[in-house]
């Protein structure tokens, strides 16, 4: 874990990132779905909830979003995704940073699947 402040791992993100995703039809290896600005505008709601003390996320997918989610300080993020593959890529990019996954859960499924299960039982 480093001790970078949340805006300074954001920035060291946005410089080095990371092409999480395979995509053929759209060239082949990509960042995701979200630009700079997009990650920028998350990373600051989620900082201002962290500040709080009230962050707790769930994405459906994985990737840049889930960096940004850790690097606000994010007291409990779940992010659920099929692809063994991302979670390893993912787990390897949150080393690179040095952010903190002891607060990450990776649910290794469709969120179709999990997201039912999760509505009943009133989590994350």
């Amino acid at each position: 874990m480093t001790d970078m402040q949340p805006e300074q791992l954001l920035e060291r993100i946005l410089a080095d990132k990371p092409r999480m995703h395979y995509w053929p039809e759209y060239g082949g290896w990509n960042y995701g779905g979200f630009d700079d600005a997009q990650l920028t505008h998350m990373f600051r709601i989620a900082r201002t909830l962290a500040e709080r003390g009230s962050l707790r996320s769930l994405e459906t997918g994985a990737g840049l979003s889930t960096l940004v989610f850790l690097a606000a300080g994010a007291q409990r993020h779940v992010c659920i995704a099929p692809d063994a593959d991302l979670r390893e890529r993912l787990l390897a990019s949150i080393a690179h940073f040095e952010l903190d996954d002891t607060r990450l859960e990776f649910v290794l499924a469709r969120s179709d699947d999990v997201l039912p299960k999760l509505t009943a039982t009133g989590a994350p």
